[in-house]
């Protein structure tokens, strides 16, 4: 579609996934605004490193794509962060949601991988973004690489790009992967500093101090969001359900879903600051963290999502069911 024929309406979105499955419920939100409303259109997913492999995740999104009979692009970009250097870390991590990022779950069958497009996630990024100048929301949930490559790749990339959202980071050094950084920018910090001190026009922040104010509990996962028979809740219940034996798994907590609900309704934000946010690449125990200048001394170039109104964050997942 052409960017003259593309209705006034319309957010045109690209999402950038590691596919695991908090990533999958952010891809369910929006293809159930698209049923409902048509004002999204989603142009491509691409495909990066993080919760699995990038093969693995590019299965995981097929999947996700399938319980719902929808059909978008999928491409597959970086297998690596930009500077692979933590291998203390790689040798204990234990992946959260299992070695394939969707719970080790058993399936009845696999999605059809010769579907994936050949075309590299990194030029689909520009090619898309420069088919639809100003107008393309980047929706990034997982590490930062295939963004980053694509800004140091293509000269025109940040200008053509409407705004990326992003969820990963934190702003008061609460870490989910080391003490003090968050998984996403940890995978790859490198990349979260390249986006972060990008020249893309609207940048906006979920961080995970965020994420931990707006935890369910898990008898409205249970028997709210998940009390539907159609096949993409019944693909999530299956993933979700090896993870119960998991000693932290005591409350629903939603972390990439967080990216659509303010994609789809930005005034689900209830605080926020613009304020300047880059990532810390070489402190021994701080890597990956971000760091918010709280002196006010350097130009803002980020939305910071303090918190959210989960009213009405909860009202946008249950239209899940609508699938």
């Amino acid at each position: 579609m052409s960017t003259r024929s593309m209705p006034n309406n319309k957010k045109v979105v690209l999402i950038d996934t590691d596919a695991g499955i908090d990533d999958a419920w952010a891809i369910l939100m929006l293809l159930a605004a698209a049923k409902e409303n048509r004002e999204i259109n989603v142009m491509g997913i691409t495909c990066v490193h993080g919760n699995a492999t990038v093969d693995q995740i590019s299965l995981n999104v097929l999947r996700t794509l399938e319980s719902c009979k929808v059909e978008i692009p999928v491409y597959k970009g970086s297998s690596s962060p930009l500077i692979d250097l933590d291998e203390n870390y790689k040798r204990s991590w234990r992946p959260f949601f299992g070695t394939d990022g969707f719970g080790c779950a058993e399936h009845d069958d696999a999605p059809d991988l010769k579907v994936i497009k050949e075309e590299n996630a990194i030029v689909a990024l520009d090619r898309i973004v420069n088919e639809h100048k100003g107008e393309v929301s980047l929706l990034c949930l997982g590490p930062l690489t295939n963004i980053a490559l694509a800004i140091r790749t293509f000269p025109c990339f940040v200008q053509n790009v409407k705004e990326i959202i992003i969820m990963g980071g934190n702003y008061k050094a609460v870490g989910n992967t080391t003490n003090c950084a968050e998984f996403n920018f940890h995978a790859d910090p490198e990349a979260a500093y390249i986006v972060l001190n990008s020249a893309i026009k609207h940048k906006v922040l979920i961080p995970w101090e965020t994420c931990c104010q707006v935890p369910f509990s898990l008898d409205w996962r249970d028997n709210e969001l998940g009390a539907c028979n159609n096949k993409a809740i019944e693909l999530m219940n299956r993933v979700e359900q090896p993870l119960r034996s998991k000693p932290t798994f005591v409350d629903w907590m939603p972390c990439d879903q967080l990216v659509s609900a303010v994609l789809l309704q930005p005034e689900v934000i209830t605080e926020s600051e613009m304020t300047h946010l880059t990532v810390e690449l070489h402190g021994q125990y701080t890597r990956g963290q971000v760091v918010l200048c709280r002196k006010h001394v350097l130009p803002p170039n980020t939305l910071l999502v303090k918190d959210i109104n989960k009213e009405l964050f909860a009202q946008l997942l249950l239209k899940i069911h609508n699938l």
